[in-house]
C-alpha cells in the first residue's frame, strides 16, 4: 500500500481531531514542561515519490495559533523545515540542521522517514516549541503506524524531546 491510500483509508478528519487534541494539551502541559505560552501552530505531512515528486498530503492550522503568526508557520512548517530536509539526505531531523538564528526559519520539528517503496514522508510542524513541534508529528507517524515507540523515542532524544514525548506517550497513546 502506497502512503496516499494508508493515509486516505484511515480519515484525515480522526487525525485532525488528534492534532488539535495534542495542540490544547501542549498549552495545559505541567510547570515542568516550557511551552512559553503557545498554543498552536500549522501541521504538514509531504510526501517525497521515488520520481522526485513533492506531495503535500495534509497542511493544516492545528490548535490555536496567534493569527498574525499562521503566514510565518506556515512558511516554516512547509517550506522551510522540509527544506533542511531536502538539502540534506543524511539527516533524518530537521533539527540536525537548525540554527539558533530566529529569522532563518531552520528549525527543528520536522523529521523524515523512509517508506519501504524507498519514498520518503516529511512530518512538520511549526508554531511550539521545537519539542512540542516534533512531538505533534511523532504522535501523527505513531498514530498512522508509520514508526514504532522505538523509532520515535530515537528521535526524540536526538532533538531533546524525549521528557515531553514521553509524556504524551504514557498519556495519551491509545
Amino acid at each position: 500500500m502506497n502512503f496516499e491510500k494508508l493515509f486516505l483509508k484511515l480519515g484525515r478528519a480522526d487525525l485532525l481531531i488528534k492534532l488539535c487534541y495534542w495542540a490544547q494539551v501542549f498549552s495545559q502541559l505541567p510547570d515542568a514542561f516550557v511551552t512559553n505560552g503557545k498554543k498552536g501552530g500549522v501541521f504538514g505531512i509531504l510526501h517525497h515519490t521515488n520520481d522526485n515528486q513533492l506531495n503535500t498530503i495534509a497542511q493544516w492550522p492545528v490548535g490555536a495559533p496567534l493569527p498574525e503568526k499562521i503566514a510565518r508557520y506556515l512558511t516554516i512548517a512547509m517550506l522551510s523545515k522540509p527544506g533542511i530536509l531536502m538539502d540534506h539526505p543524511e539527516f533524518e531531523l530537521s533539527w540536525e540542521g537548525r540554527t539558533n538564528d530566529p529569522d532563518d526559519g531552520l528549525w527543528g520539528g520536522a523529521f523524515r522517514i523512509i517508506l519501504d517503496d524507498g519514498s520518503k514522508v516529511f512530518f512538520t510542524f511549526s508554531g511550539l516549541t521545537e519539542a512540542g513541534d516534533f512531538v505533534m508529528g511523532a504522535m501523527t507517524a505513531l498514530f498512522l503506524k508509520l514508526i514504532s515507540r522505538e523509532k520515535a523515542t530515537e528521535m526524540a532524544e536526538k532533538c531533546g524531546a524525549e521528557k515531553l514525548l514521553e509524556y504524551y506517550l504514557e498519556n495519551f497513546n491509545d
